[in-house]
């Protein structure tokens, strides 16, 4: 079994992968402090909205979308977790999704 990385020692192999207007001294402590946020609040697994992980967080709702869609760059996959989404039920036509935190690992 492989063990699950850490999520607060993590960082990306090379700043480009962020993008050009990522600047490493700038943006990384408060980036990483985001995913921490996003990750505590998913980590159980439950389906939630970005405005109820927002509620959660206090983060914006566009910076936990791109924290939910950082986790799923390869590079994050030694935390053994994989980001699913779904329309919320009910609320189909109203194009409201829903996240969640889920493991890999087999039962």
């Amino acid at each position: 079994m492989t063990e699950q990385g850490d999520l607060l020692s993590w960082s990306s192999p090379d700043s480009d992968r962020h993008g050009r207007t990522f600047d490493r001294e700038l943006d990384g402590k408060r980036l990483n402090g985001q995913a921490l946020r996003v990750y505590e609040a998913m980590i159980d697994g439950v389906y939630r909205t970005l405005r109820e992980i927002h509620d959660i967080t206090g983060d914006p709702e566009a910076s936990i979308s791109s924290r939910l869609r950082d986790f799923d760059k390869p590079e994050m996959s030694q935390l053994n977790i994989y980001k699913d989404s779904r329309r919320r039920a009910g609320m189909e036509k109203r194009g409201v999704w829903e996240y969640a935190l889920l493991s890999r690992r087999k039962p």
